[in-house]
């Protein structure tokens, strides 16, 4: 695909139902394009005369810049009113109550915080009628605690369901709590670059970290399985880069 003098090459993957496929890699290497060709939103489906990409499923989609404007509440929208009346108690208890929604139906969408936003646009977007949800940062604005209740709410979701979801995430931590699976976009950077096939969440961020040059390590047996960051140049740092497991789980 060709966007001015920019070039994504998106190679061929699968997706399953019940997985979160997460992306990675740098600014500017065409994630958020990646994610709108998949939602059908870049104009350019053709390269070469060849059809890139026509949506088989209905998608629901969450964009990076969310730009609401108008004087309705949040419960007033209609993307969230024809749904609360009738919402799965499974959904308020794996959605909502952690995106902590519930406190913002009768504030008004302007006066919304952009942590506020993204909070229930990333509830909006789960709460569509979808087969694959697609989501672009939704741990923008966001603080540490609530980025990982986005995480796990994604994921719940997205299990019980028995759906698909494909996120654009920076925060890796977060990235690391909801993904079965990474994708990495890489290449040249901002002119030339690759989407490439999904892998294994742990073999994928070992091909990506060392780009990064930090290493994670992840306690099976502890009781939050919070994935930590090794401080550079420690012994379990160096350790890991002499092993080449720049992700480790322990």
């Amino acid at each position: 695909m060709t966007l001015g003098d920019f070039k994504l090459e998106v190679m061929e993957g699968e997706f399953t139902d019940c997985q979160v496929s997460v992306v990675l890699g740098e600014n500017g290497s065409g994630k958020t394009t990646f994610l709108q060709l998949l939602a059908d939103i870049v104009p350019p489906n053709y390269v070469e005369g060849l059809q890139l990409w026509k949506p088989k499923f209905r998608v629901s989609y969450k964009p990076q810049i969310i730009g609401w404007r108008g004087e309705c509440t949040v419960s007033q929208m209609p993307e969230l009113s024809l749904h609360l009346e009738d919402m799965h108690p499974a959904f308020v208890r794996d959605v909502m109550k952690p995106l902590q929604i519930e406190q913002l139906l009768d504030r008004k969408v302007e006066s919304l915080s952009p942590g506020e936003t993204q909070r229930v646009a990333l509830t909006i977007c789960l709460g569509s009628p979808a087969s694959v949800y697609l989501i672009d940062e939704p741990g923008a604005y966001l603080d540490s605690e609530l980025r990982i209740n986005a995480a796990m709410a994604i994921r719940r979701h997205v299990l019980r369901m028995r759906r698909a979801a494909i996120v654009v995430e920076h925060d890796l931590t977060m990235a690391t709590y909801m993904a079965d699976q990474v994708i990495v976009v890489d290449g040249n950077v901002p002119t030339n670059c690759t989407t490439n096939p999904p892998y294994p969440l742990v073999s994928r961020m070992n091909r990506f970290l060392p780009h990064l040059d930090i290493t994670f390590r992840r306690n099976r047996m502890s009781l939050t399985h919070t994935p930590r960051v090794n401080k550079l140049g420690s012994m379990e740092d160096t350790r890991q880069k002499d092993a080449g497991n720049y992700y480790d789980v322990v």
